[in-house]
């Protein structure tokens, strides 16, 4: 049993959220403590490697049409199409680029994990990496920032990968972070009403310790803001009118 932030069930928590058991309907992956020292019995590289062979430029033109990003950020994102599964693969990351797992995602757009998969970050294979980073929720609203052309890794979802994101930002000595929270709609948890993205991003927030800022686009999500006419401009405008605390 685990807890979402999001899905509701019959078993809400004192505390936010709901209980869920673990199955493949639910549409964000379980996520268990980082633990780097554990091997995958799954060589999921040369899985990725296989299926990246096998993925032509037009499946990734397709795409990226459909989600409205570039061709670019798809590839930096190392994507590709996983025939045996019928979805489209990401790779998951640990804090120093080890594969750690694969997110899958249909063309109807639900989400699982390949089995032996962690919980990891979706990181851009960049030659460079500027001090500040974007840390957005999952691989599409990833692709959608490195489209409008900033460095940005992506969490698994609003409330996990804080550790992984701490232990990167470390190690690749990243200076200050941009926290990109969906726009929720408010849900109702006992008496309380609730945004899970921006919990999760204050929780991040509260944990990463560089100085940092909470941007929510004024659409769902900031690959909804991209595909409705936002620029790399228009993200900035916003951002600089924000005050970055630690």
């Amino acid at each position: 049993m685990f807890v979402c932030m999001r899905v509701e069930s019959k078993r809400p928590t004192k505390s936010g959220g709901w209980y869920h058991f673990y199955d493949e309907e639910h549409p964000y992956i379980p996520q268990r403590p980082a633990n780097h020292s554990i091997p995958s019995v799954v060589d999921l590289g040369a899985m990725l490697t296989r299926w990246r062979m096998n993925t032509s430029s037009t499946q990734l033109k397709s795409l990226s049409g459909q989600l409205g990003v570039t061709v670019f950020s798809l590839q930096m994102l190392g994507c590709c199409w996983a025939d045996k599964h019928k979805a489209w693969a990401f790779p998951m990351f640990s804090a120093d680029r080890k594969i750690i797992g694969i997110r899958l995602r249909n063309n109807e757009g639900r989400k699982w994990a390949v089995t032996g998969s962690r919980g990891g970050l979706f990181m851009p294979a960049f030659p460079h990496r500027p001090d500040t980073i974007f840390l957005p929720e999952g691989p599409t609203d990833t692709a959608a920032l490195i489209s409008m052309g900033f460095y940005a890794w992506g969490r698994p979802n609003c409330m996990a990968g804080n550790e992984l994101i701490k232990e990167a930002i470390k190690i690749f000595n990243i200076r200050k972070a941009v926290i990109v929270s969906d726009n929720d709609e408010l849900k109702t948890v006992g008496d309380k009403e609730q945004r899970p993205g921006l919990i999760g991003a204050k929780k991040l927030k509260s944990e990463i310790g560089v100085k940092s800022v909470i941007f929510i686009p004024p659409t769902k999500d900031i690959r909804d803001y991209l595909k409705n006419g936002a620029t790399r401009e228009m993200v900035m405008t916003i951002i600089n009118k924000k005050v970055w605390t630690v």
